[in-house]
């Protein structure tokens, strides 16, 4: 995605890189683990958008 955290508020609808709009959750409860952290698998279409220095990739789950 383009939006950077706290860009937009929880439940907003999102474009990601692939033009798939995405729902932004709500935030996570102190001391426990947010259900991304699992989700291992990227789009292909936005993978190959970061490979090619088109968007820069960050991480914002740290």
């Amino acid at each position: 995605m383009d939006t950077l955290p706290g860009a937009v508020y929880a439940g907003a609808w999102v474009p990601a890189l692939c033009e798939t709009w995405l729902k932004i959750p709500t935030t996570t409860p102190y001391g426990r683990e947010p259900a991304s952290t699992s989700i291992t698998e990227r789009c292909p279409e936005c993978a190959e958008k970061v490979s090619r220095d088109e968007h820069p990739e960050h991480v914002w789950d740290y």
